[in-house]
């Protein structure tokens, strides 16, 4: 009983798929008749959504250039979003004038000890 419901899901699967007709290529997916689907989330991400200062996260734009927050010193982050074109834009952020006593690391900003 388990072969046939395994061949049968597998034939029902086979034939949606191709009936479809959907493939993914370089993250755009493109409809039977060759049409790029409006799937435009899947070209452009930013891992920490948006303004996050306490994760270190990265930001791809539809351009496909990609950047990661980094501190550009001891007290300044600076933080990539996606702006209106979902392109990278930077944010550049004081860590320790947004209450952030120990200033920048690694990409994001700390309040307990800097790590060393």
């Amino acid at each position: 009983m388990e072969k046939s419901f395994f061949w049968a899901f597998f034939i029902i699967a086979l034939v949606v798929g191709i009936s479809l007709g959907f493939s993914v290529n370089n993250t755009v997916i493109t409809g039977m008749l060759g049409q790029d689907l409006p799937f435009e989330i899947l070209r452009v991400w930013d891992s920490d959504n948006g303004v996050n200062v306490e994760v270190q996260g990265f930001c791809r734009g539809a351009d496909g250039e990609t950047f990661i927050d980094v501190c550009l010193n001891e007290d300044t982050l600076i933080e990539y979003q996606l702006n209106f074109n979902n392109l990278c834009s930077p944010v550049y952020f004081n860590c320790p004038q947004g209450g952030y006593a120990n200033g920048c690391q690694f990409g994001s900003c700390i309040n307990g000890e800097p790590i060393k």
